[in-house]
Parts: structure tokens; C-alpha cells; sequence
């Protein structure tokens, strides 16, 4: 478990007892979205931090592969604060022992599992953020987190955003990019796809590049996307804020909670969502029949 959680970031919002952004009311049928779902960006970066630990953690050992899994991540309450939980366990039965010595410093020493942690994070960026498989990935492959033994996982798999989780889960000081500093090879393509996103979201539905997105630059020369969503028979279509998949928009203040107030405040009476990238990029059929029916819902609510 991390030590303390950034206030902005998303990494403690796994499990099924969640809240989707822009449903008020918690309406989870019909066309709605659960709050599992609407956070699925997050538990996709929690299950590729866990992997790319794995692989880690295997390679340290010098044990194969699949003598260690993954749990599925959850919310673990500690020291009254609710905080994520990666676990890994042993695939021997009764256990071989691997992951509690992972676990267990010696005498002055930290656990091997930090060491790991940091050595991932020391070398994967830049070897995975070199080209050519920079642009050849751009999830996940079999030269970074793709395996055999995770096959079931592999439409989770990002090996930009297992990074990123494996980051904040150890730095809470780390803004994941809200801060305008995208130099991080983890990070530094997730601008280009915020645009992309949008626009692809666009040509899908029919809107106009140059009459519904908008780019804000915020203070801190943070950059954020925004696109309205074409719909039909609808005077009033929902704006749309892309957002980093560890980003939280249900803050009441920060660089988000600015751009949404500006953009209800320029379009009185029509609903501002906000959706993560991964949602968008992988399911863009579903997603936009969340966003639909959160628009219509979020005006009933606000009027």
C-alpha cells in the first residue's frame, strides 16, 4: 500500500464500491454508467502496475514467470484512511515462500519489494519510451507487458499507464502531468492523445473540429482538451473535458474543477462531463452512450 495518496490522482479508485463522475444520483441502470466502469482507466493502470511488477519481482528472483500472480487490486482501510492494495501471491500451492521474502526487510533493511518498485521505475521509462517502441506500442506488446500467463488481461494492458500507477503509488508528491510537466516518457505522449481522442470522438459522431473543441492553457501551462458531443435532436450538446485516466474530476478545486466551471459558465445550462482517455480510445460506442444519457441527466439535475 502506498504511504499517502495525491489528492488529484485516481489511484485509490478500484474496487465495485465506486461513484461515476456527472451521476449525482448514483443511476446505475439503463444506460448509465457504474462507477466501476466509468473508473476502468484506473484499474487498467493498476493491473499493468501489477504485471510489470511481476515481471520484476521474477526476474529479481531469477524464478519463472507464472510462479507469481497478481491479485485483483483493492481498497484496504488502514489508519482510517482507504487506500489501494497491490498483492501478489504464489502460485505453488501452499506457497513457496517468494513473496514473503519479498515483503520482509532485514534488519535495517527496506524490502526487496521497494528495490524492485524503484528499479522499474528507474529503468523501464526510457527503455520502453525509446524508439522504436515508442510508436510501435501503443498499449502494450510482448516486449514490454504482455506475457502468455496474462492473456485475460491483455484489453487492461498499458504499459504508459502501469508506469504512471506504480509512480504516484509510490511518490504521493507526483501530479501525473496536473502540474503542466509531461517530460516523463510514461507521460509524454498522453497530450497528443488527449487530441487525438477528441477529435477521433468527432469524426465518429459528426461534430466539428473547429466549432466543438476547445483548448485551454491553465496557469501552470497545463493544457486541457474539451469537446462537445455531437448529438441529435439535442439543442444543447454536454462539453466533454478529456482527462488523464489518474486524474480525479470530483475535486472542488484544481486545475479541472476551473476548466469545468469556465466552460458551464460560457454554456449556461448544458452539462460539462468529464471522461478519461482509455475509456474513450477503447470502447468509444459504449462511452458515448454514457455520456449521452449523463448529459441529459446532469441539466434535469442542475435545473
Amino acid at each position: 500500500m502506498p504511504t499517502d495518496l495525491h489528492s488529484e490522482l485516481a489511484i485509490g479508485q478500484i474496487g465495485m464500491d465506486l461513484k461515476a463522475d456527472s451521476n449525482p444520483d448514483g443511476e446505475t441502470k439503463d444506460h448509465y454508467p457504474t462507477g466501476s466502469q466509468y473508473w476502468q482507466g484506473t484499474r487498467s493502470a493498476a493491473h499493468s502496475a501489477i504485471q510489470i511488477l511481476i515481471a520484476e519481482a521474477t526476474r529479481y528472483l531469477d524464478v519463472h514467470h507464472n510462479a507469481l500472480e497478481g491479485v485483483e487490486p483493492r481498497p484496504f482501510h488502514r489508519d482510517g484512511q482507504e487506500r489501494p492494495l497491490l498483492q501478489l501471491v504464489d502460485s505453488h500451492v501452499n506457497g513457496a515462500g517468494f513473496c514473503a521474502w519479498l515483503g520482509t526487510g532485514g534488519s535495517g533493511q527496506v524490502p526487496p519489494v521497494l528495490e524492485i518498485i524503484q528499479q522499474a521505475l528507474e529503468g523501464h521509462p526510457e527503455a520502453w519510451g525509446r524508439e522504436p517502441h515508442r510508436s510501435q506500442c501503443q498499449d502494450a506488446c510482448y516486449s514490454c507487458v504482455k506475457t502468455y500467463e496474462n492473456q485475460n488481461l491483455h484489453g487492461l494492458l498499458d504499459w504508459r499507464l502501469g508506469l504512471a500507477y506504480l509512480r504516484a503509488f509510490s511518490d504521493p508528491t507526483w501530479a501525473c502531468g496536473l502540474d503542466g510537466d509531461f517530460s516523463w516518457p510514461a507521460l509524454r505522449d498522453w497530450p497528443n492523445l488527449a487530441k487525438e481522442t477528441a477529435m477521433m470522438t468527432l469524426r465518429l459522431w459528426g461534430g466539428d473540429k473547429d466549432a466543438d473543441l476547445i483548448e485551454s492553457t491553465r496557469n501552470n501551462s497545463l493544457n486541457l482538451m474539451a469537446f462537445r458531443l455531437p448529438l441529435t435532436h439535442q439543442s444543447k450538446c454536454p462539453w466533454v473535458i478529456v482527462r488523464h485516466p489518474l486524474w480525479r474530476p470530483d475535486r472542488s478545486n484544481g486545475a479541472l474543477a476551473d476548466f469545468r466551471q469556465e466552460l458551464a459558465a460560457q454554456s449556461a445550462g448544458t452539462a460539462v462531463l468529464c471522461w478519461d482517455t482509455f475509456n474513450l480510445m477503447r470502447r468509444p460506442g459504449r462511452t458515448r452512450q454514457w455520456m449521452t444519457h449523463q448529459g441529459r441527466r446532469t441539466r434535469r439535475s442542475q435545473s
